[in-house]
């Protein structure tokens, strides 16, 4: 219905068929090969991400509308003179829309070269899975500060779920995802790094599955807990609700 409409008003339009972003900054970067200046608009902190990538144009801009007269304008030349560098500092943005506040200090990832080699992984067409997931832990754990002698992610999340009881306030999300739960993450990550590259892969090989309506994201294969942990919690569960009832 839309799309009729702004036809019918004279604008050019194009619909996607999976990834709406690739196609803006793909659609601007065509526009900009024969206009002196492009302006992309858009609140996706993604659409920064794929023009830095994909050009260093002094000539194509991106708008993002602030709150109330603030506004913020970049120009992928500006960002960072080095595209490694300025896909790390990409990356430890997207995690904090959309993950939780993190506990590293976020200059000491900016410039730690090891990750800036280990997010490269996501930009490789033929990266294979278990690769993609190795480079997903290291960045998992230097983001909640933790050092590279880190053995275990899963005693990670032990460590600072201990010193979350302490806290009056506890925000579960705040715990970082577990080893099983964080490898499928990594490689729905590297899907999407994928299609930011102009690389078509098929969503259901990389951790999605597809329901009646739409497409889920697979979260893990393994359960949430022990069985026999789940057990006794549902055993006290059980006794509880019938002392109730005694009463």
């Amino acid at each position: 219905m839309l799309y009729a409409k702004f036809q019918n008003e004279g604008f050019v339009v194009k619909q996607a068929e999976e990834y709406a972003d690739y196609l803006i900054i793909k659609s601007a970067l065509e526009i900009e090969k024969r206009s002196q200046c492009v302006v992309v608009v858009g609140e996706d902190i993604d659409l920064l991400v794929i023009i830095a990538a994909a050009t260093n144009s002094e000539n194509i801009f991106f708008l993002k509308p602030g709150r109330g007269k603030a506004e913020v304008c970049s120009n992928p030349e500006h960002c960072s003179t080095d595209k490694g560098r300025y896909f790390v500092f990409s990356c430890v943005q997207w995690l904090r829309y959309h993950i939780c506040s993190f506990q590293a200090d976020e200059d000491e990832i900016y410039q730690c070269s090891e990750l800036q080699q280990v997010v490269n992984i996501f930009r490789d067409e033929n990266a294979c899975p278990d690769d993609i997931d190795e480079a997903g832990q290291k960045v998992l754990i230097a983001l909640y500060g933790r050092k590279k002698s880190e053995e275990i992610r899963d005693s990670l999340i032990f460590k600072l779920f201990q010193k979350s009881l302490v806290k009056n306030n506890f925000i579960l999300v705040f715990l970082p995802p577990t080893t099983a739960a964080a490898r499928e993450h990594s490689l729905r990550a590297y899907l999407q790094v994928q299609h930011w590259s102009g690389f078509a892969k098929r969503p259901l090989d990389w951790c999605w599955k597809e329901t009646k309506h739409r497409l889920f994201s697979v979260t893990t294969h393994k359960e949430p807990a022990p069985p026999a942990l789940l057990s006794t919690i549902s055993l006290q569960v059980r006794k509880k609700v019938q002392f109730d009832l005694h009463l």
